[in-house]
């Protein structure tokens, strides 16, 4: 009897139980080499795949334990695959080795071990910025979220309760597609707030369970709106108050979309992109190599310099050299005086690497303005130097300067003002207030350069 019961269960089954499985595996596997926090997004599709069809406790036990040996076997070929491929790529192994049997465990690398290893370092972590465990939920999510952001804290609240109640036919079915968006945005989340550098791009793929679970309750599908308004009618009731809300809802997401594009479209590190733009024209004089640090700001795409480097065959080393016009040097949040120390060294090397295709360099520093008094002080008292400021650039904001505004709106008086308290005028605080929402470029010049020309 037991043995028929069992039978009937397993042909309730799907005849497809294995089929895709090793493009899945596949797909899994090379999302988790490009990036090993893709598993984070792809546990909970992965397990609802693994899952579809059951429904019966006698058959879970068996099928489900199959369908993941299966599925594990079918991602070592990938798996194998990619270690070789990136062992080769890196120099971790070659042909040369292969043939003289000088091959071991060593010469292979696993990429992604190597990056579990690296942020699983907090003082690797520390260079990149630590953050509470709460920024994503409390912060990250909401920013970039908004409204979608807010209906899923409600409607976690909402499950919550249900749980506490003890409703739990109130909660989706496991093996809805509204169970599968829910358990992929709770599962990233919760694996994204364990490690302590959280920054809110890694949460952008939530974007589409967020959307299929929260979209309809900010602007309805017109079809379930048709079925509503029916509904509706036929028991001769109207829902003001609902519509209404769904409205303003609508309404708040637009207006905080369009603010969040003016703040983080134009205005937060706005000058980033106008300052390769500007900085073409002055790339006229031959045989000159301009060399840019930047500090406190985003990176500079190097495409928008529209710069092609020039080669040349070096008759004395036998190869190819390659020449730039624009050098980029990003140094991130780093000290004062360690931007100082980077000017002398980009300085002494390119004076060493002066010869028949460069003649001469200049260099130019990049911060925000907000922190332009710090920096012209330190690298003053460093390094003997000339500083012209080239331009500002508007609009560009910094959060990492604005701790130091009261400070930067107070070097505009004279210390014996400073120490009476006295308050700005407000003409000059307002041209200090504009400028401290600015980018500074400014011209270093050595003082050896100087005496050179």
């Amino acid at each position: 009897a037991e043995k028929a019961k069992f039978h009937k269960l397993k042909l309730l089954l799907p005849n497809f139980s294995f089929r895709n499985c090793f493009i899945v595996a596949t797909i899994t596997v090379v999302g988790f080499f490009n990036r090993p926090t893709f598993i984070a997004f792809a546990a909970g599709p992965v397990f609802f795949w693994l899952y579809r069809g059951m429904g019966s406790k006698p058959v879970i036990s068996l099928h489900f334990n199959i369908r993941i040996l299966i599925f594990a076997l079918c991602t070592l070929p990938s798996f194998i695959f990619l270690i070789i491929f990136d062992s080769f790529y890196y120099g971790y192994i070659s042909w040369g080795e292969i043939g003289m049997m000088d091959v071991s465990i060593n010469s292979f690398v696993v990429t992604p071990l190597n990056f579990i290893k690296y942020n699983a370092d907090n003082k690797n972590l520390a260079q990149h910025g630590l953050h509470p465990r709460y920024l994503h939920m409390l912060c990250n999510i909401p920013l970039l979220f908004n409204v979608l952001g807010f209906l899923a804290f409600y409607e976690i609240l909402v499950a919550l309760k249900r749980i506490y109640e003890a409703r739990l036919n109130h909660l989706p079915q496991i093996k809805t597609i509204k169970a599968l968006m829910t358990a992929s945005t709770l599962i990233a989340l919760a694996i994204f707030s364990v490690i302590p550098h959280q920054e809110a791009r890694f949460l952008i793929p939530l974007l589409l369970p967020l959307v299929y679970l929260h979209g309809p309750s900010i602007l309805k599908e017109p079809e379930l709106a048709i079925i509503e308004k029916h509904e509706n009618k036929k028991l001769n009731k109207s829902s003001p108050k609902k519509k209404k809300s769904s409205h303003s809802l609508l309404k708040i997401w637009i207006f905080t979309n369009l603010v969040c594009f003016i703040f983080f479209g134009l205005i937060h590190q706005g000058g980033v992109v106008q300052v390769p733009l500007s900085f073409n024209e002055m790339l006229k004089k031959p045989l000159t190599q301009y060399h840019l640090l930047t500090c406190y700001t985003y990176n500079i795409p190097y495409s928008l310099f529209l710069q092609k480097p020039r080669r040349s065959f070096s008759f004395t080393d036998f190869k190819e050299i390659s020449y730039r016009k624009v050098y980029l040097h990003e140094l991130g949040s780093v000290s004062y005086s360690t931007v100082a120390e980077a000017l002398v060294h980009v300085h002494n090397h390119c004076l060493r690497s002066q010869g028949k295709y460069v003649q001469d360099c200049k260099f130019f520093v990049l911060w925000p303005t907000g922190l332009e008094s710090f920096f012209l002080q330190t690298i003053e008292n460093v390094i003997n130097t000339k500083i012209r400021k080239v331009r500002l650039f508007y609009p560009h904001f910094s959060v990492e300067a604005l701790e130091y505004f009261d400070m930067y709106c107070l070097d505009s008086l004279p210390p014996k003002e400073c120490e009476k308290e006295m308050i700005l005028p407000t003409y000059n605080y307002l041209i200090k207030f504009s400028q401290f929402f600015s980018l500074s470029l400014y011209e270093v010049t050595f003082a050896q350069d100087i005496e050179a020309e």
